[in-house]
């Protein structure tokens, strides 16, 4: 297990991008076979079969992530819903925070007593995926769709030098905006269908 946390710290992708930095981490997330309220997170250069370094399982109002295997014991964090569902509060490694939906666009608030205010905001270029900014306008993440190809499968990319709290803090709080986003659309279309 240690081995995957070093690459999980440390790896550093080879791709680049004109637009953005290059990762500093790189991290497939990917749909379980056997159940589909179960994610695996693993380094983006290792095998499809290999061990977990994280595992996420969400229900309809909760998120958990595990180091490795799902166990009681290897709970880092937790999201549960508040407020009819368009925030959630936050645990994690014992920090307390939020994230809620911004009354403006696709834009998920997130504040912490460690890491300052942080936003995802929608990609409005490829129209799906999100991305993670500082208020300083420095962009610190996305996660994005992993193709056509790969439709059960995300990639999170990180583009500042961190440790692993921060990248469990990316990690969660992606999980929880791409969870309001998608209970905000439901939202909408059950509004508009309704109407």
């Amino acid at each position: 297990m240690n081995e995957l946390a070093n690459k999980l710290l440390y790896y550093t992708s080879s791709s680049t991008s004109s637009t953005q930095p290059s990762p500093t981490h790189h991290f497939i997330l990917r749909q379980s076979s056997q159940d589909s309220d179960t994610t695996n997170v693993s380094p983006i250069d290792q095998l499809q079969d290999g061990l977990a370094v994280y595992t996420i399982q969400t229900s309809k109002k909760t998120i958990i992530l595990y180091r490795g295997e799902p166990n009681p014991q290897q709970v880092v964090g937790e999201c549960k819903a508040a407020f009819m569902g368009l925030s959630m509060h936050l645990s994690l490694r014992g920090s307390q925070f939020s994230i809620r939906n911004s009354t403006t666009g696709t834009k998920f608030i997130v504040e912490s007593p460690s890491y300052g205010r942080l936003v995802w905001k929608g990609d409005s270029l490829l129209g799906s995926g999100l991305s993670l900014y500082k208020t300083s306008g420095e962009k610190i993440a996305t996660i994005k769709s992993g193709g056509i190809l790969n439709y059960r499968e995300k990639q999170l990319l990180l583009f500042v030098p961190c440790d692993v709290y921060y990248v469990e803090m990316v990690l969660l709080t992606a999980i929880a905006a791409m969870k309001l986003d998608k209970r905000a659309d439901d939202i909408a279309f059950k509004l508009l269908s309704d109407s």
